[in-house]
């Protein structure tokens, strides 16, 4: 029953784009999509530690909000990938977002991370599954305490790819070739986080493996990261809807 789909043109493969839609698409400049989360402003309801996740200080934390359907059988396996190469790494995830769903059935997903570790001989204590977090404050308390964030590919994240941005952690995306793919690299093309951006599976693996175990080129990710989300335009609501 639509006629037009507002999308952006950071967002979408510019040749193709109107082949994969049935209404007709309107593009803006920028994303096409924008969020504003003082509505939903809360306090953080738990503090988070490395020590109470058992997580090592010495440890390079990657993390993941992607919700479980999101994280499909190739994801687990490029995952695994990235932590059996990256030494004293850890992976956490908080897949269970309440925004998706009231109630999961989290066991199969636990079984078959567990499954893809011990495929690659990673111990099963350098894998960590969060419950649901309450609000985004909870989950940016998480974050924190991260290293480098990984996004979900071939469905990406957009509100889970701006949390880390906003607590300055170096987040790794790929790229692909329509929206639901193309939203985090739209996110780091609008801020000109342009070498954070993966090609393929092989990039997006050494790109992360690279950040895991180099802390200088996370810390100048990290600068370069608060430096650009000052005033991005995908949390400016007023200039996106006039």
């Amino acid at each position: 029953n639509m006629d037009y789909y507002i999308s952006g043109n950071l967002t979408e493969p510019l040749q193709e784009a109107q082949a994969q839609y049935s209404e007709r698409l309107v593009m803006v400049d920028g994303t096409g999509f924008c969020f504003n989360y003082n509505i939903q402003k809360a306090e953080a309801s738990i503090k988070f530690e490395r020590k109470s996740l058992r997580i090592s200080e010495k440890a390079v934390v990657f993390i993941s909000g992607a919700n479980t359907y999101k994280i499909i059988p190739e994801l687990r396996d490029t995952w695994a990938k990235i932590i059996a190469a990256v030494p004293n790494s850890v992976l956490v995830l908080y897949p269970f977002g309440n925004t998706w769903s009231g109630a999961y059935v989290k066991q199969p997903f636990i079984n078959k991370m567990s499954a893809i570790f011990d495929k690659y001989g990673i111990d099963r204590d350098r894998l960590i599954l969060l419950d649901t977090l309450a609000n985004r404050e909870d989950v940016k308390a998480v974050l924190q305490l991260a290293d480098v964030y990984l996004d979900s590919y071939p469905y990406a994240g957009a509100n889970s790819t701006v949390d880390p941005l906003e607590v300055g952690l170096p987040t790794v995306v790929r790229d692909g070739n329509n929206l639901r793919s193309r939203q985090g690299a739209a996110i780091l093309r609008d801020i000109q986080l342009f070498d954070l951006i993966a090609d393929s599976e092989e990039s997006y693996i050494n790109l992360s493996v690279a950040l895991g175990n180099n802390a200088q080129l996370r810390k100048e990710k990290r600068d370069e990261i608060e430096q650009k989300m000052q005033q991005p335009r995908f949390l400016d609501s007023g200039a996106y809807s006039a």
